[in-house]
C-alpha cells in the first residue's frame, strides 16, 4: 500500500476573484484545507476549507500532444482526454468554482478531497 499523497504539482487554472490569472505552483493536503503556493515553500495564495467544499467535479478537455506528435508521427494528432478537477466552494458568500490540473494525480487527489470533506456533507 503506498502512503496517502500530502503534496503535488499542480497547474491552477482560475476561478478564485483574488487570483484570476492561472499559474503553476504546489497542492498541500492539510488536515482540513488544501492549499495552493506558487512555489513550495511560499505561504498560501488559496486555501479551500475541506468543510467549504460543495461539489467535486472533473472537466474534460481534449489537447494535441506535440510529444506525441514527434513520438508517433501522424498518429500522434489523436487528441488525448486530459481531466481537470473543478472544486465549488464560497467566497465571501459567492459560490465560485476554483479549477485545478493535478497533473498525473489526478485519482490520489481526488480520493484525498472525497475523504478529507466532512463526512455528514453529501458530495456530488
Amino acid at each position: 500500500m503506498q502512503p496517502e499523497l500530502t503534496s503535488t504539482n499542480v497547474e491552477y487554472l482560475g476561478g478564485h476573484p483574488l487570483y484570476p490569472k492561472s499559474f503553476y505552483g504546489w497542492a498541500e493536503f492539510m488536515s482540513d484545507r488544501l492549499e495552493i503556493k506558487r512555489r513550495i515553500k511560499d505561504a498560501p495564495e488559496i486555501m479551500i476549507p475541506y468543510n467549504q467544499i460543495t461539489k467535486i467535479e472533473n472537466s474534460k478537455e481534449s489537447r494535441f500532444d506535440v510529444d506525441r506528435l514527434v513520438s508517433f508521427g501522424p498518429a500522434g494528432l489523436i487528441e488525448k482526454k486530459h481531466i481537470y478537477t473543478l472544486i465549488h466552494t464560497h467566497f465571501n458568500n459567492t459560490a465560485i468554482v476554483i479549477g485545478i490540473d493535478f497533473s498525473g494525480k489526478v485519482e490520489e487527489a481526488q480520493r484525498i478531497l472525497y475523504k478529507k470533506k466532512e463526512p455528514d456533507k453529501r458530495v456530488e
